[in-house]
């Protein structure tokens, strides 16, 4: 057989034909989103459930760590480390003397503790002042001495709200707790000199809930009897 005529034998695939062969048969139609979905969820539901538990708990920890949901959040540094009960009591007993600003039933203060000898802290601290994120801290004098004032930098903001108060300095920057419950009931956890203020450059109205805490708590209008049964004494 002559060879042009050969070549007219081999009939080629029509289209359709091709179709089906990459398509997988003439029975293969294509998914639907919905179908598409539903195939995806059952292969990975496992990996997809285990990865979204993860993403809440850390959600969790870090809403919890940053303060978040708190009516006030307190930045504290000292020296060395304070132990968590302590904190504990801490934050209870300045709470007794915040208002709900939240209004979710309950008034809360959360503190975030930093050693000036652990250098992670003290990196996390930095990020902190370096963002603007804390308006409300205690500092230990030591610590104020040597990171701001020797610096020429008050780092805090007058009060007008504690002027003339007891433990208030004369231009009411700070206050002091050196003659107070919070450091006599403790005096052994905690160091006898830590500044209370609010950071410099803080609005008036978002400084004003702490100032008005530190008033209330200086004037001793609140009942303490609720402390009885918590830690840190």
């Amino acid at each position: 057989m002559p060879r042009q005529e050969m070549l007219l034998e081999i009939v080629p695939e029509t289209p359709a034909e091709t179709d089906e062969l990459t398509a997988g048969g003439p029975e293969s139609t294509k998914m639907t989103a919905k179908q598409a979905f539903v195939r995806f969820f059952w292969l990975y539901k496992w990996p997809l459930i285990i990865g979204l538990t993860v993403l809440a708990l850390a959600a969790a920890v870090m809403l919890q760590m940053s303060g978040r949901g708190a009516d006030y959040l307190l930045y504290m540094v000292t020296e060395k480390p304070v132990d968590t009960d302590t904190i504990a009591r801490i934050e209870a007993e300045l709470a007794l003397y915040g208002v709900d600003l939240n209004e979710d039933g309950q008034v809360t203060v959360t503190i975030r503790a930093f050693a000036a000898d652990n250098p992670a802290d003290m990196e996390k601290l930095a990020a902190a002042l370096t963002t603007r994120e804390g308006i409300w801290f205690a500092l230990e004098d030591t610590y104020y001495q040597r990171r701001f004032l020797e610096r020429g930098n008050l780092f805090f903001q007058p009060m007008k709200a504690l002027k003339e108060l007891a433990g208030v300095s004369d231009d009411s920057r700070y206050w002091c707790w050196a003659e107070e419950t919070l450091y006599s009931e403790r005096q052994d956890k905690v160091p006898r000199q830590m500044f209370f203020g609010v950071r410099a450059g803080t609005p008036a109205e978002d400084a004003e809930p702490y100032e008005n805490l530190l008033n209330t708590y200086i004037t001793r209008t609140a009942d303490r009897s609720i402390l009885d049964g918590l830690p840190g004494l």
